[in-house]
């Protein structure tokens, strides 16, 4: 689960909820009978919520409140009922201010959360009437709002949005539009559908707007014009939306669902028939809550790490590295390496599961994996007796058996053991090992019965000996294994010896003697391979004194 959803029953007396806004752990509920009540969380320790109604409040009208709206930096609540926009104290609800020019009012969007300096003295408010906007702007020092401009419009706006600094999202009768609201210069968007309301979500720390057509959420930027290549799908068309990062938050007339912006993806399904309205805080606790005429239901975040764990379970390990990157809360900012690590090290594996290699060794390479594992993972790379004791963070994997998927990992396997050589040649500690070790005993073997480890460096090298050997043409157009024999490497003498002769590979195990100063076991092979013993499928450029004289 990433909300859990409980039933907050608001409705003991005869009203339905017309209007929903939540503040910190307050609930405020705009009703059918022209009242305003606030429901305060009263929950136990023993886990059982309780909200009471702490606040309630007659706005003048035995009508319905068509919309309510809380801005707790400034200590106030503005409320909508009969056309008439009132300011209110919060939580007392006593009434500071009417707006008197704003008659006839339709809704109201604001600023807030949109612009930072909204937390200050730029909080503006947008009233939408007949053929027309109205603007205003909070003014600590008077404690009100001041008038700033009207502007004048061709139709009547059904649903507004703030979209940028000068800008609003506006959904007119057939079609989504732009307006400035300096100049009140309009520029479309695209039509609407012809199913279900027109719906308009900002989406909070993004320059993105996400607008409803039918069935189907496209994201657009700040000029209207689309920012993604698919749009969200939804059975039915959503009744209202919340953007709550990373999630979109739709309700719809069977339930209320929670989707990942990113991907898309439905993650989780909550029961609320007839949901109509959405609301959530801006402050730390994050909560969100969703109201049908009849019903509130309380929407809790569960922490972070559930629900990394619970993507994690279900194979979304994208979904999973996106969410570790939220801003979630000030603990999970700490914790966020050690789970992104562990993430990623569950995702490399499962990648290799799925046979993706050049996706789980890339994954493997960055978050630095004990190379002991990932070489465990390919066992024809791994020399005998090696990688025994290895364990793996994950169980449940099978490993790579058949030949044609080994060869499909060879191309993947080069980058990131070359990529290793080359981190292990940049750490002192192995560098300086590796390099007195060679220099006082460059025939030195490891003993395959006694159950000794090879060094980290001679392990990568025969690994990649044993890839580039799988990968050279039989023709020797392409011989990688010769230049890396050629090479400063670590590779086991016994061993590549072993190999290479097994093989046929005796051109390459001449440069393999040469380069380790060994001249007398390559004058030893090129006498055996010049004698008429060898077979004739030798490569000729060994026979004669070519080979021996240099």
């Amino acid at each position: 689960a990433y909300y859990s959803g409980i039933a907050i029953d608001v409705t003991r007396e005869h009203f339905r909820i017309t209007a929903l806004d939540v503040c910190g752990r307050r609930i405020v509920v705009g009703c059918s009978d022209g009242m305003i009540r606030v429901y305060e969380d009263r929950s136990q320790p023993n886990g059982k919520v309780d909200f009471k109604s702490t606040t309630i409040s007659r706005v003048f009208t035995k009508k319905t409140i068509d919309q309510v709206k809380v801005f707790p930096l400034q200590g106030i609540m503005v409320s909508l009922a009969e056309g008439v926009v009132r300011v209110h104290m919060f939580p007392s609800l006593e009434i500071r201010e009417v707006f008197d020019k704003a008659k006839g009012t339709l809704s109201f969007i604001s600023n807030e959360c949109f612009d930072k300096r909204s937390q200050n003295d730029e909080l503006q408010v947008c009233m939408a009437l007949k053929r027309r906007v109205q603007f205003y702007r909070w003014s600590p020092r008077e404690y009100s709002f001041a008038f700033l401009r009207e502007l004048s419009l061709a139709e009547t706006p059904r649903l507004m949005e703030w979209a940028g600094t000068h800008s609003i999202c506006v959904a007119f009768k057939r079609d989504y539009k732009m307006v400035d609201t300096v100049t009140g210069e309009l520029q479309q968007i695209f039509p609407q559908g012809r199913k279900g309301p027109p719906q308009i979500c900002r989406m909070e720390a993004s320059d993105e707007m996400l607008l409803v057509k039918n069935n189907q959420g496209i994201c657009v930027d700040l000029n209207g014009k689309p920012t993604r290549t698919e749009p969200i799908e939804w059975k039915d068309p959503p009744s209202a939306i919340l953007f709550r990062r990373p999630y979109i938050l739709t309700a719809t007339p069977a339930m209320v669902d929670v989707r990942n912006v990113e991907n898309r993806m439905l993650v989780q399904t909550l029961v609320l028939r007839n949901g109509s309205m959405l609301a959530s805080t801006l402050l730390a606790e994050r909560m969100v809550v969703c109201a049908s005429p009849t019903v509130v239901m309380q929407l809790t975040p569960v922490s972070p790490v559930n629900q990394v764990e619970e993507l994690v379970s279900n194979n979304h390990f994208e979904a999973a590295l996106q969410l570790i990157e939220e801003d979630l809360d000030g603990k999970w900012r700490g914790l966020r390496d050690e789970h992104r690590l562990k993430v990623q090290t569950q995702y490399a594996y499962h990648l290799y599961d799925q046979r993706d290699f050049d996706g789980a060794l890339q994954l493997f390479q960055q978050t630095k994996t004990n190379p002991k594992q990932v070489l465990a993972l390919f066992p024809q790379i791994v020399p005998q007796g090696q990688c025994r004791k290895v364990e793996h963070p994950v169980h449940h994997f099978k490993l790579v058996e058949r030949k044609e998927e080994f060869l499909k990992a060879t191309g993947a396997l080069i980058p990131y053991l070359e990529h290793l050589r080359n981190r292990l040649s940049m750490d002192p500690k192995y560098a300086r090992s590796a390099r007195n070790s060679l220099s006082s005993n460059p025939r030195r073997s490891y003993s395959k019965g006694s159950g000794q480890e090879m060094t980290l460096p001679a392990l990568i090298d025969m690994a990649l000996l044993l890839v580039l050997l799988e990968t050279d043409s039989d023709d020797g157009k392409y011989n990688a294994a010769l230049n890396f024999i050629e090479q400063d490497t670590h590779c086991d003498y016994q061993l590549t010896e072993e190999l290479l002769t097994r093989r046929g590979k005796f051109k390459e195990l001449v440069a393999f003697f040469e380069k380790r100063d060994q001249h007398e076991d390559a004058l030893e092979l090129l006498k055996r391979l010049g004698s008429s013993s060898v077979v004739t499928t030798t490569d000729p450029t060994l026979r004669g004194p070519d080979g021996t004289i240099r």
